[in-house]
């Protein structure tokens, strides 16, 4: 930390342009080119002025890699096993304490536009550009997540296209989002089909969205059964305002798709007969599910339990997800005891819940016990959240 703290201006931003690649979504190891491309960014004009020269990367990385008391740097040049395929440049590794100190000293900086540019061109792997194309994004600068996505799907990483249809869409660009699709459906891109049909139906094109599922059964893709089935069950209403629900051609459709192995064809036929109010069918079909290796069925009935306002069967039901390893359970049985005014066991369950990954969880603790009076309570767990994660600030802020 001393280290970091009192970098000359070009290791700091070395060091910075790590930190950045770490908690964005890069892997642990970093390519001298990213580092090289994108510290420049980091310094404003007089103080690079001052420093850069032609060796000014160079002084940046022995000042950064040479030791102290025989412990490492804050960078860490890789050396490739004798297994290890060598790189055609130099790796480094960012030490351990930094690369988790910088995920909450630096949570809310953005990356300036040389880091973007350096990031398309010299990132390790496609996967590390589609990682750092989605932080892009997420921070609205969807020029240069376009530019990273554009980059990994080039290197072989078609999930980016995905990505970039996603931000097509988001920007009003329908036709563009969904020619990068039908791009990777005809790669043989096996989720391209199914993501297709979202886009379908989100724009409300029905007879679109049930076509290429179709499509999808009938070249033998058992997702395309269970979309179809989930297009052909849904509740609409057509023009006079008559419902419009084909239960049972959805029932048939799920079944085919059961016997063609598909992992959560039970799970669609329980929700189906729940809408259809039969509640026994319902859970038979949710436990065959669960049975089947769909841990979230029982989970996903009790919400619908829940929402519907039957509170009993849903934590009911919510147990029985628990019991079966289903973690995603404990936010629910939280809510329901507190609505049964059991605060300590909702507040317990809450903590389990935090333990368990759920993001959340903190927010929520932090907003009963501000609600039972005890302010330093709800404070303590808001700020302890906080360097996880911006959603408990704004639970606490509410």
């Amino acid at each position: 930390m001393r280290r970091y703290r009192h970098a000359g201006p070009g290791a700091q931003a070395v060091l910075w342009a790590a930190l950045d690649a770490r908690r964005l979504g890069h892997g642990p190891l970093l390519p001298e080119a990213l580092l090289q491309n994108a510290a420049p960014g980091y310094l404003d004009d007089r103080t690079w002025d001052q420093i850069g020269g032609t060796d000014w990367f160079s002084l940046a990385l022995d000042e950064l890699t040479a030791p102290h008391r025989r412990l490492p740097g804050p960078l860490l040049e890789h050396r490739p096993r004798p297994d290890e395929h060598p790189e055609p440049a130099p790796l480094y590794r960012l030490a351990d304490y930094l690369d988790q100190h910088g995920r909450s000293e630096r949570a809310f900086r953005c990356p300036p536009a040389a880091y973007w540019d350096a990031a398309a061109h010299h990132a390790r792997t496609p996967q590390d550009v589609t990682a750092l194309g989605n932080a892009a994004k997420d921070r609205g600068r969807y020029r240069h997540a376009t530019r990273l996505y554009l980059s990994a799907a080039e290197a072989g990483d078609p999930s980016a296209l995905r990505r970039l249809a996603e931000l097509r869409e988001q920007t009003g660009d329908r036709d563009g989002a969904e020619r990068l699709l039908r791009q990777a459906v005809d790669a043989g891109v096996s989720w391209a089909l199914g993501h297709l049909i979202e886009m379908q139906e989100r724009a409300e094109d029905r007879d679109g969205a049930e076509r290429l599922a179709r499509q999808a059964a009938d070249a033998g893709d058992p997702s395309g059964l269970v979309r179809l089935a989930s297009i052909r069950g849904d509740i609409k209403w057509d023009r006079n305002n008559k419902i419009v629900w084909d239960r049972d051609g959805a029932e048939r459709l799920y079944w085919q798709a059961v016997d063609a192995g598909h992992p959560f064809a039970l799970r669609g036929l329980a929700e189906l007969r729940e809408m259809a109010v039969d509640r026994r069918g319902a859970e038979r079909l949710a436990h065959q599910a669960l049975d089947a290796g769909d841990r979230n069925a029982l989970e996903l009935l009790a919400k619908t339990r829940y929402e519907a306002g039957d509170r009993d069967a849903a934590e009911r039901l919510a147990h029985q997800a628990l019991d079966a390893g289903d973690r995603n359970a404990l936010e629910l049985l939280a809510k329901t005891r507190y609505e049964a005014g059991d605060r300590d066991a909702a507040e317990r369950f809450y903590h389990q819940a935090a333990d368990a990954g759920n993001k959340y969880a903190l927010g929520r603790l932090a907003e009963l016990r501000k609600k039972a009076g005890d302010r330093d309570g709800a404070e303590r767990l808001a700020r302890f959240g906080l360097t996880a994660e911006g959603e408990v600030e704004r639970a606490w802020e509410e």
